[in-house]
């Protein structure tokens, strides 16, 4: 081996090893992220997702029976409409019938 062969490879051994102290320390310093970090998180956003349209899921159901609600209570206003009117109406041809002579 020659001189320029040995200093090649121990500046070539070199930059490799700069390059991997330089990886370990930012990957224990939080800089970079191992394939399982991203996965987690992938796997965390799903549930979010299903969180959110669950959530929809139910405020359309809920949407759903209120309408549902309204077009109840309406029909029943206007069926006690309906017979506060028919009372009314019966009344007044009471009041207007002739009074049988005690």
């Amino acid at each position: 081996m020659t001189a320029e062969q040995i200093v090649s490879l121990a500046t070539g051994g070199a930059g490799a090893l700069l390059i991997v102290i330089i990886w370990i320390t930012l990957l224990l310093n939080g800089k970079l992220h191992t394939d399982e970090e991203f996965k987690r998180e992938v796997a965390r956003g799903d549930e979010l997702v299903k969180r959110l349209d669950l959530r929809n899921q139910s405020i359309e159901e809920l949407q759903k029976a209120l309408i549902t609600a309204n077009a109840r209570a309406d029909s029943a206003v206007r069926s006690t409409e309906m017979m506060a009117d028919a009372l009314a109406a019966a009344g007044q041809r009471r009041s207007r019938a002739i009074p049988k002579a005690p």
